[in-house]
């Protein structure tokens, strides 16, 4: 959230071209959805629901990379503002972006798997209501 305050403007100021809403806006709801998959992974929930949390964070943040590239979206650092992680260590840009690609598929990957696995190892309940 501070770099929601003091980030660069320019950043900031530029729409999505995916989502077109503000950077502003879209990393505030990012970090909101994100905070409260936190909480959700982080409390006594039922298991089934910590594993719809992690599958939809996955599933968000792979959609997303699809169709930017399928799209042929611009490259996120448009206004050349924000830099690279690539910048400040010496690894190359396409082994990074190798990892993060690997790591949204292991990650959606062992989500998906955990839920099926739950969902077809819990017999359905019909609820019934005392009336």
């Amino acid at each position: 959230m501070y770099g929601l305050i003091l980030g660069p403007e320019q950043a900031l100021r530029q729409e999505d071209w995916l989502l077109q809403i503000e950077m502003r806006w879209l990393l505030t709801l990012a970090a909101l959805l994100e905070a409260g998959i936190a909480v959700i992974l982080l409390s006594p929930a039922k298991p089934p629901l910590k594993y719809v949390s992690g599958f939809a964070f996955f599933t968000w943040l792979a959609l997303y990379r699809i169709f930017r590239a399928l799209l042929g979206g611009p490259d996120p650092n448009g206004c050349g503002c924000l830099g690279y992680i690539t910048d400040s260590v010496d690894l190359p840009p396409e082994l990074v972006e190798t990892w993060l690609l690997g790591f949204l598929v292991l990650g959606w990957f062992s989500f998906t798997v955990t839920l099926v696995r739950t969902f077809l190892s819990t017999p359905p309940t019909l609820a019934t209501g005392n009336a």
